[in-house]
């Protein structure tokens, strides 16, 4: 005879055949289970019929109220990204303003006198001053993803500024190759699989680093930690918004 004990979980599981050869009493047991009241007056046919209908009934509830968290969810990673989305175009906006305020800042034409002359040497001077430009910090061994990320951002900058993607694929290879410690590099020989004298071009290599980084990850064990993620109580809306629209960025 079933118990009043039995799990949810174990009746929603029953098959139709499974369920015709219960007995009256474990029938009952069930039902009262489901929270269904149960008319002692019907035979057991009845109230077999009665648990499988509430079975179905049950089931179906489960799935739609999953399907309404999982669209839910969805809805909230949608705007979490949409915010993430204009706070990195604000920031490229930025520097292509700063960009494009070094460009237009070029030398006065040289003149025919001395005086003139010297001024446009001393504009130079001032102009070349601006352009040394902060390089990006060396890419250590033992950089997670996100902090790959973060990297990234740097690098694209200086890559833009310099205009490291108008020269050869070669310098461009080279040139990332400096940013990277001794370390680093044995990990992209060694466990990336990348030689130093690879054919491919830039971004092919950052897209492999990237992967390889990302699969380092435990997907399961970032989502249950911005499941878990709560606002402390210094922390700005603004800044525990972003940190979590951040590693949503991350995780998906």
């Amino acid at each position: 005879m079933a118990t009043a004990s039995v799990p949810v979980d174990e009746i929603l599981e029953l098959s139709e055949d499974e369920i015709d050869h219960l007995s009256r009493d474990d029938i009952k047991t069930y039902l009262n289970n489901l929270g269904v009241e149960v008319d002692t007056k019907r035979d057991t046919k009845e109230l077999a019929k009665k648990l499988k209908k509430n079975i179905v009934k049950e089931r179906d509830n489960r799935e739609s109220s999953a399907a309404t968290v999982k669209q839910e969810d969805s809805e909230s990673t949608r705007i979490l990204m949409n915010f993430m989305d204009r706070i990195v175009r604000q920031q490229q906006q930025q520097m292509d303003a700063v960009v494009q305020a070094l460009k237009t800042d070029v030398p006065i034409r040289a003149q025919t006198n001395s005086n003139t002359n010297n001024a446009n040497v001393s504009t130079t001077a001032r102009n070349e001053t601006k352009l040394a430009i902060r390089p990006p910090e060396m890419v250590e061994d033992g950089i997670n993803y996100e902090d790959f990320k973060k990297w990234s951002r740097s690098w694209n900058n200086y890559v833009q500024v310099t205009k490291l993607s108008d020269r050869s694929r070669e310098d461009q290879v080279a040139t990332f190759w400096s940013y990277c410690s001794v370390n680093f590099l044995q990990r992209v020989v060694h466990a990336i699989g990348i030689e130093q004298d690879t054919d491919l071009v830039l971004n092919e290599i950052m897209e492999r680093i990237r992967n390889y980084l990302r699969n380092q990850q435990n997907v399961i064990v970032d989502r249950y930690k911005l499941v878990q993620r709560r606002q402390n109580e210094r922390e700005s809306f603004d800044d525990f918004y972003v940190q979590v629209r951040f590693t949503c960025y991350l995780i998906y």
